[in-house]
């Protein structure tokens, strides 16, 4: 895969993240989603952040 497309889309998912972490905490019980949501984007943030370290040693070892 191109990496530029792949670092477009780590970017497009990150802002979408933050998105949903602004819209989760303004509805609904914000402590709720306080303890909730910040956790569960973290994770997909962590799991972003790994994939591109692998497609830099990918990159690398080309």
């Amino acid at each position: 895969m191109n990496r530029d497309l792949i670092i477009n889309v780590v970017v497009g998912v990150d802002a979408k993240l933050r998105r949903i972490e602004r819209l989760a905490l303004s509805i609904g019980d914000p402590q709720q989603h306080k303890s909730r949501i910040p956790p569960l984007i973290t994770d997909v943030r962590r799991e972003l952040q790994s994939l591109c370290g692998r497609l830099a040693q990918l990159e690398g070892g080309e």
